[in-house]
Formats: C-alpha cells, structure tokens, sequence
C-alpha cells in the first residue's frame, strides 16, 4: 500500500510474532521535549533497534498534526512542519541512527493542546518509494506534563497503519527514562 508521497505504508500483519497475534519490537525512540509558552521544541536524540528486515537508510519525519478520537489519517487533516525543517538527514545502513536534531514549533497554546506530535521513521530507497520502519504518535492535550519533563525520555515505536499516523489502536507507548549513553 503507498501513502502520499510514494511512500509504502505496512500494517499490523508485517509486524507479527509468528505464529501469534503479538506485535514484535519496533524499536525506541529517545527524545526530549520542551514546553514554554508559545513553543513547542522536540530534541530527537536518536533511535534504537529500529526493525527493519535490510540496512535501512534511516531518516525521521518530525510533524504535528490535528488530535482527533479518530486515530486515523483524514483527507482534511493538516499536517504542520517546522518551516524549512521537516525531517532530518538520512543515516546509511544505520538500524540505530544518531539523529542529534532539534524541531521547534510555535503557536499558540489553545492551538498546540489540539495537535498530537508524530515521528516517523523512514528508510530511504532509490526507487522514490520510502518505506516505514516504525514512528510514535503523542496527544499533546496535556501540554504542562512537556514542560516538567525536559528529560531525555525512551517511547517505544510502532507500526503504521495510515498515511499520517501510526497504529490506529497502538499499545500505549513505553515511556521511561533513557539510559545514561557512555
């Protein structure tokens, strides 16, 4: 299945356990977010065991889009970038890439309580075709939780199945403290 742009969209079943109806692992995420009044500032550290069945040549989408009940793509839905920075650079061959990049997005915050942040993680092919590794989707509704965080967080990673979102019924992510890296 292609999403927009041309990239591939896998669901659920290429993610199963054989033999099971269990999800595999997808991978971590660390991350540090921050909240200040007016701005929301994402520190995308990098990602662990992404799952990938060939050396992906790894980059992540950084974006907030409108915070629905649906946890599904909509045609309508608007998608935000930080102007001029939409994704970061692309890691060869890298299952455990070093992202080391910072996304910052300003509104206002009646506006930001309505968007959930999504990162999405994809292998860059040369065929054009991208295809998703795994990504996380965060309700931003309770902003001031961002704001007390301000610590490097690992979130567990799942599967896509829309363009735009990740699991529509995912399992909650897993958020805890990262390891100190040596």
């Amino acid at each position: 299945q292609l999403g927009k742009e041309g990239k591939e969209i896998r669901g659920r079943d290429k993610y199963l356990v054989p033999g099971t109806d269990d999800v595999i692992h997808m991978g971590v995420l660390e991350v540090t977010l921050h909240h200040i009044s007016g701005l929301l500032t994402v520190d995308l550290h990098r990602a662990r065991a992404i799952v990938s069945q060939r050396s992906p040549n790894s980059y992540a989408q950084v974006f907030l889009i409108e915070d629905t009940n649906k946890r599904m793509w909509q045609e309508e839905q608007r998608v935000v970038f930080e102007k001029g920075h939409g994704k970061t650079k692309v890691f060869k061959k890298n299952i455990n890439p070093e992202f080391n990049d910072q996304f910052n997005f300003k509104m206002e915050d009646a506006l930001l309580a309505n968007k959930s942040l999504v990162v999405a993680i994809w292998d860059k092919t040369s065929s054009g075709k991208d295809v998703f590794l795994a990504g996380v989707t965060l309700s931003l509704k309770d902003l001031a939780r961002f704001s007390k965080l301000g610590e490097r967080v690992d979130i567990g990673l799942t599967y896509q199945a829309m363009d735009g979102y990740v699991s529509p019924t995912p399992p909650p992510p897993l958020i805890f403290p990262s390891s100190p890296t040596a």
